[in-house]
Order: structure tokens, then C-alpha cells, then sequence
């Protein structure tokens, strides 16, 4: 795993447990499903719960029939089911593989009361933080003037002689950034709703994923 969007445990929860449930919406038995495949420990220290999580919805699908004299469009009810993997720290956050995955914040926070919130991230804090960060992307949003938002791409584009000064100081909604952690070079992207992806090294683990995410990232979570 290294990429996800990042959810923030709003109470000191325990560590996450292999759970389900059902629930019945119009008749249809439906299910929500957390399955932990294991705990690991990082070089750090840290507590990792792995994991996949898995939920059901009831949609409709539509059917088609042909006939001699009409087309005959009808919608039957669908079970639909959307699944995740994950990977937590207890107590701290929980790191879904996409945007489509944040379902298991609700699913944690039905099984343990407490809640759980897709971070938002300060980019300007998060950059600063860093270690003379490169940026070859930058987006940007809330801008006065025709190009109220868009995305900037290049090599060091706060360098750029016409538009460096300017991105430096706008609101940022992405970055793309070179960096260093830990004497090892990275390449990542980082959206200010919380996704953050890391292109290089090629060959990070979830659990090199989950510190980066840790001591780089969470401190600048909200």
C-alpha cells in the first residue's frame, strides 16, 4: 500500500477488529464487513492493522427487452458492493486505497462509537515542514481574476520567474513534491483532501507508507 486517503480518529480508539454486520433496506439483507489480516510492527515502533473492508448497497438495474412491438425498459433491485483495503494506527488514523473506500469511517465508527473524519491537509504547513521540498505541481484554487483555479506543472515551479511568486502565496488544493525522509528520496502527491500517493521508491511497503504518513504527513491533518 502507498496510496490512500487519510481519516483521522477523532477519540483514542482501540485497535480495529475482524467485524459484521447486516442490516435489511427494503427486504434485502445487506452486509458490512471489517476483515483485519494481521498486525505489524514498523522499524519505529509504530502498530500497524491491516486489513480489507467491504460494504453493500442496494441500487437498481435497469433491463432491456425487446419485443415485436415496444422496447421494454424495467429497473430490478441491485446488490452492489464496494470494498477497501486498509491500514491503521490505533488510536490515530486510518488509511483507506481510495476515495471510494472512505464507507469504512462510518463502519468504525458504528462498531466503536467513536468517529472518524477524512483529513484535511495544511499544504502550506505540510511544505514548510519539509526538508527544501521541489515541487513540480502545484494546484491551486480561490483566485481573483479569470483563472480562479488550475493546476501548474514543471520542474521547481516556485521558481518560475512569472509565476513562481504567485502560486507561493494562493491557496494549494494538490502538490507534487521531491523531497527526503529518512536519507531516502521521494516522490509523492499530495491533495489537501487528504489523498496522498508516493510514486517513489517504487518499492515502499504499507508499513514504510503508514510512518511516512505518521511523522510527515499527520501533523499537518485536520
Amino acid at each position: 500500500m502507498k496510496r490512500g486517503v487519510l481519516g483521522l480518529m477523532r477519540q483514542d480508539l482501540p485497535p480495529l477488529q475482524s467485524h459484521r454486520e447486516t442490516r435489511t433496506v427494503d427486504g434485502v439483507e445487506l452486509r458490512d464487513q471489517i476483515s483485519v489480516a494481521g498486525v505489524q510492527r514498523t522499524a519505529n515502533g509504530t502498530d500497524i492493522t491491516e486489513g480489507r473492508a467491504a460494504t453493500q448497497s442496494l441500487g437498481e438495474r435497469e433491463s432491456v427487452q425487446l419485443t415485436a412491438d415496444d422496447v421494454v425498459v424495467d429497473g430490478t433491485d441491485d446488490v452492489r458492493t464496494r470494498h477497501t483495503q486498509f491500514a491503521s494506527v490505533p488510536g490515530k488514523f486510518v488509511v483507506v486505497d481510495n476515495g471510494t473506500g472512505t464507507f469504512l469511517f462510518d463502519l468504525i465508527e458504528s462498531q466503536t462509537g467513536g468517529a472518524v473524519e477524512r483529513a484535511t491537509l495544511d499544504l502550506d504547513a505540510f511544505l514548510d515542514a519539509l526538508p527544501d521540498p521541489q515541487l513540480w505541481k502545484v494546484g491551486f484554487y480561490d483566485r481573483d481574476g479569470g483563472a480562479e483555479s488550475g493546476v501548474v506543472h514543471g520542474d521547481d515551479v516556485l521558481d518560475d520567474g512569472a509565476f513562481g511568486s504567485a502560486l507561493e502565496s494562493l491557496p494549494k488544493n494538490q502538490v507534487g513534491i521531491d523531497t527526503t525522509f529518512d536519507d531516502t528520496e521521494y516522490k509523492l502527491n499530495v491533495a489537501r483532501s487528504g489523498y496522498v500517493e508516493v510514486y517513489r521508491p517504487s518499492d515502499v511497503d504499507t508499513a514504510e507508507y503508514v510512518e511516512f504518513l505518521r511523522e510527515v504527513v499527520v501533523p499537518h491533518a485536520n
